[in-house]
């Protein structure tokens, strides 16, 4: 399983970066029609603002995984040795609870859109499932990444914690 959620961050990583290219080349787009075309795509803000979602879930596993999520090292690098593994265990059992609460109301509101059939209310008219749909599968990364490394905590050495 744990071979699973590595390979899984990085795959959403990857995705993360396509959402980033994709914004970058929507944007000189943009920039190009409007100064000397004198028109526009009209779905700039829209589509960056779904690439933005997108990016930021599809990385969480992969920052979960390499340890470059925001911590507070102020509480982590004052307790002594013997108490940071206890620590980094509820660290990582909450972010698998509130992981968990989040794919839960985000996959509920998937299938919503899904059912509904709702769509955006630009002249795309883009599912709104869809961008959703990423947001979904970075935070299913993400809840197994942080099971993952749960479960790499409890059943390995403080010595191979690092490899988590």
């Amino acid at each position: 399983m744990i071979t699973l959620a590595k390979n899984l961050s990085r795959i959403g990583n990857g995705a993360a970066i396509l959402a980033l290219v994709f914004m970058f080349g929507h944007i000189i787009l943009e920039i190009t029609l409007r100064n000397l075309f004198h028109t526009s795509t009209f779905v700039l803000d829209e589509f960056v603002g779904h690439a933005v979602s997108a990016l930021t879930f599809l990385a969480l596993g992969e920052a979960l995984r390499t340890g470059t999520l925001i911590r507070v090292s102020l509480l982590h690098d004052s307790v002594p040795d013997s108490a940071k593994r206890v620590l980094e265990m509820f660290a990582m059992a909450s972010a698998l609870s509130v992981g968990s609460f989040a794919l839960w109301f985000v996959g509920v509101s998937v299938l919503r859109q899904f059912e509904r059939g709702t769509t955006s209310a630009s002249i795309a008219q883009i599912p709104l499932w869809i961008p959703e749909a990423l947001v979904l599968f970075g935070l299913a990364i993400f809840v197994l990444q942080a099971l993952a490394g749960l479960i790499g905590l409890i059943f390995r050495t403080p010595q191979s914690e690092e490899t988590v």
